[in-house]
């Protein structure tokens, strides 16, 4: 069971205590992202959280690493669209050393001149690496393909111009609105006694004076741009890569839990309708999936393959061919029950998993202003139905609003009207 407790600065705490385990996972969440980003600033929540290991009032940043190597423990972070996370895993016995560190890092950034310079260079090796992943630069490009100028379209890496271009006051500046303000979720999953964990958490957190938040974010409504949407990059590759997305739904929609059903048949595993036809019997592609993104706005329903150039119209075509199929047929009942089944399997068993356990809570909290319990999404995928799933595909799956992005080498010689217009 997860208990809630909210610290005397704000801070929500969120406790999961599970005696068998001889391990904790703890994290700290911010409802900060990329989303929050203006034109000067892209990348910078992504900036933040590399500059936040990198030293503070009481620790240099090779002691922080230090301590927690010293315990066999684990201390790291990500930055997402819509929010940012500051975790660490240890073995049981040293969770106040873990927390200790933890909050010092989040609650006392130094933010020093030489160690921005210094990372400026690393996230821009970064970006670099980023771009020599083809199957990432498709998945970027169909973000702004698909939604334009919306701020989910912006790469939570930012780009070589914008991250050169950070000042001191800057990152203070956004570190202090963003961070230092607004809802932050502490979110701990694993073996200790709650009375000692909100302990250890006041002692570390609750020094911390934050203050009223000096923004509003509102849930911008996703709109995928209408019929005809496409982008193309250039890149020196073997492959052709090709991402085509239909508007998705909001993490709160009620036909979410519908569409992952839909997912999981059409390209959700090796068991999919577009991996059997189009790897593994027709052996045109090594990768091909499905996948949504949900955001607390709405979302994407997006088809990735991998090809080599000389198939890529095939495979389109194939794609296409699949859709036309679900739209008109839907799912059959074996279909259904063996996607309920897989869908339950993959989320029970990942729940095995401490770090899981801490996200899925957090994530849960800070998206839908609850904890959606194992036992809520248990119910919630029992009781979907042939309806249900024949709505979402209609809603989903509008064949009026596709785009498509493409990383080749060559561009299709027939342009993209052809796959974008062939309903």
């Amino acid at each position: 069971m997860v208990v809630q407790h909210t610290l005397d600065n704000g801070i929500l705490v969120l406790m999961e205590s599970i005696p068998h385990f001889r391990s904790a996972s703890i994290g700290v969440w911010f409802k900060t992202g990329s989303i929050q980003e203006e034109s000067d600033q892209y990348g910078m929540a992504h900036f933040i959280e590399h500059m936040l290991f990198k030293g503070t009032k009481n620790r240099t940043a090779r002691r922080i690493a230090e301590e927690i190597d010293a315990v066999g423990g684990q201390l790291n972070a990500f930055t997402a669209k819509e929010y940012t996370c500051f975790y660490t895993k240890v073995m049981d016995e040293h969770i106040p050393i873990a927390i200790d560190v933890l909050g010092d890092i989040v609650c006392n950034p130094l933010f020093a001149q030489k160690d921005i310079r210094n990372e400026k260079n690393v996230v821009a090796e970064e970006i670099l690496m980023a771009e020599d992943t083809p199957e990432d630069v498709c998945h970027e490009t169909l973000m702004g393909a698909a939604l334009g100028q919306h701020p989910l379209s912006h790469p939570i890496l930012g780009s070589q111009e914008s991250v050169s271009g950070f000042t001191r006051d800057q990152i203070r500046a956004f570190y202090d609105d963003h961070y230092a303000t607004g809802p932050c979720i502490i979110s701990a999953s694993g073996h200790f006694d709650e009375d000692e964990m909100l302990d250890w958490l006041t002692r570390s957190f609750c020094d911390w004076q934050r203050h009223d938040s000096l923004y509003t974010v509102s849930a911008q409504p996703v709109d995928i741009i209408s019929h005809d949407t496409a982008a193309f990059r250039k890149k020196d590759i073997e492959q052709t890569h090709l991402c085509m997305a239909f508007p998705g739904v909001s993490i709160a929609d009620d036909i979410l839990f519908p569409l992952l059903a839909v997912n999981t048949v059409l390209g959700g595993g090796i068991s999919s309708r577009l991996f059997q036809n189009i790897r593994e019997e027709k052996g045109l592609a090594y990768e091909i999936y499905s996948y949504p993104s949900s955001y607390i706005g709405g979302g994407l329903m997006t088809i990735y393959a991998g090809t080599s150039p000389s198939e890529a119209e095939t495979v389109l075509d194939l794609i296409c061919r699949e859709v036309d199929v679900l739209r008109k047929e839907g799912l059959n009942e074996d279909e259904l029950g063996r996607a309920k089944d897989q869908m339950k399997g993959n989320y029970f068993l990942g729940l095995e998993n401490l770090s899981s356990r801490m996200s899925s809570f957090a994530k849960s909290q800070i998206n839908l202003g609850y904890v959606r319990t194992p036992q809520m999404v248990l119910s919630n995928i029992d009781n979907i139905t042939p309806k249900d799933i024949r709505d979402v595909i209609e809603q989903v799956f509008d064949t009026d609003q596709i785009s498509l992005a493409v990383v080749s080498r060559e561009q299709p010689d027939h342009g993209f009207s052809k796959y974008l217009s062939k309903y």
